[in-house]
């Protein structure tokens, strides 16, 4: 039950990250024509990874929206690209729905532990 404990709200943020860059990347496709915006992404997964690499708490780390200048500019500044953004859009949902099956079986668990205990 205890790693249940550690995994809930981790896999809660887990999901709200993969929400807050799902709207970020719509945000990035809708200014895709518009003159010198600059894409944003969500970096929270490689956070996590970090801190748990310095041996931190997890749970002071947050999503943090960083600007995205990488691509190259188009003519008028705009630096979207449709191709990556899609592809951004791809594996954010791989990962959301990653994150939401392992969070269901561990309900699916609790679930069955307490009919089993009738």
């Amino acid at each position: 039950m205890d790693s249940l404990q550690f995994n809930d709200p981790l896999l809660v943020r887990l999901l709200g990250a993969t929400s807050q860059r799902g709207s970020v990347i719509s945000n990035n496709l809708a200014n895709a024509n518009t003159p010198g915006f600059t894409p944003e992404r969500v970096e929270f997964e490689s956070r996590l990874r970090a801190a748990l690499e310095r041996g931190d708490s997890l749970d002071a780390v947050e999503p943090e929206l960083q600007k995205d200048s990488s691509g190259p500019a188009s003519p008028d500044g705009n630096t979207v690209s449709l191709e990556d953004e899609m592809g951004a859009m791809l594996e954010n949902r791989m990962r959301y729905e990653t994150y939401a099956s392992i969070l269901e079986a561990q309900f699916e668990q609790i679930r069955t532990s307490v009919q089993e205990g009738r």
